[in-house]
């Protein structure tokens, strides 16, 4: 990786780097945190199935959770 000058001070270059919380490759893509994520909320719909088969519960209240417990995951 090359190196660049600001203010007289020698900045490196480096092949990952966190941004925002995610893992940003040399590319400019976060392919790895986003399949980590996919995977966590992957696992999460597995854990709940149960749940998704109720029939006492409303339609509404399965959306809730999934946007409670799988969205918040895979945001």
């Amino acid at each position: 990786m090359g190196s660049v000058v600001i203010d007289n001070v020698t900045v490196e270059g480096v092949e990952q780097f966190a941004y925002l919380g995610s893992q940003q490759g040399p590319d400019g893509y976060c392919r790895s945190d986003m399949m980590r994520c996919i995977g966590l909320a992957s696992a999460v719909v597995g854990t709940l199935q149960r749940l998704w088969k109720c029939s006492s519960l409303s339609l509404q209240t399965k959306l809730h959770l999934y946007r409670a417990l799988v969205t918040s995951v895979l945001m």
